[in-house]
């Protein structure tokens, strides 16, 4: 068992095999069948494997497809890094340098992205990429703070950088609170 994984990471995992029991009785399900603990062993570390090495886990998404006009994470944040006038290499540099501090981890919903590093138990900070469009936008953003919600996260930090604003504007629209940051380093903080 991946001991370091969140809740959430080790829900994807156990979806991605086909396990849809209630997740407080998935290491009981494990125990009770060794080939499946032996697979969820292999899958759990590759994906540590890729996320220790900043890689794109999408393949792992909830439901576990991948659709076939998604695009990689690493694309969706180029896109968005040129979008505002960044360095695409220095974004990607950063997010492998984020990655290699640990705790992070990585959502995608169509062509969006989420990426969350664990501060404190509970508490994230949050970084968002996206190519979608306005309207799917907002419904990417609606399922991804479900996915995170589920996750047992209690709270964001963030930044008004890059779209920032906007995004603070849509996760509002969607019904999270936000309000300005009580930490010094975030612009804002969401109560999820």
């Amino acid at each position: 068992m991946k001991e370091n994984f969140t809740a959430t990471q080790k829900e994807v995992v156990a979806r991605k095999m086909g396990y849809n029991g209630p997740m407080h009785m998935f290491d009981e399900f494990l125990m009770s069948t060794p080939a499946e603990a032996k697979k969820y062993s292999l899958i759990s570390s590759k994906v540590a494997e890729k996320m220790a090495k900043g890689g794109d886990v999408t393949g792992y998404a909830k439901g576990g497809q991948v659709v076939a006009n998604k695009m990689k994470a690493s694309q969706i944040i180029t896109e968005h890094a040129k979008k505002y006038g960044l360095d695409p290499r220095l974004e990607l540099s950063a997010i492998q340098q984020l990655g290699e501090l640990g705790d992070l981890v990585l959502l995608q919903e169509n062509n969006t992205v989420v990426i969350l590093r664990k501060l404190q138990p509970y508490i994230v900070e949050f970084y968002s990429y996206s190519s979608d469009s306005p309207e799917k936008l907002a419904v990417s953003m609606l399922s991804l703070m479900n996915k995170i919600r589920d996750g047992e996260v209690k709270a964001m930090y963030g930044f008004f950088k890059e779209g920032g604003s906007s995004v603070v504007t849509l996760l509002k629209k969607i019904g999270v609170d936000v309000t300005a940051s009580d930490v010094p380093l975030y612009d804002w903080k969401a109560l999820v």
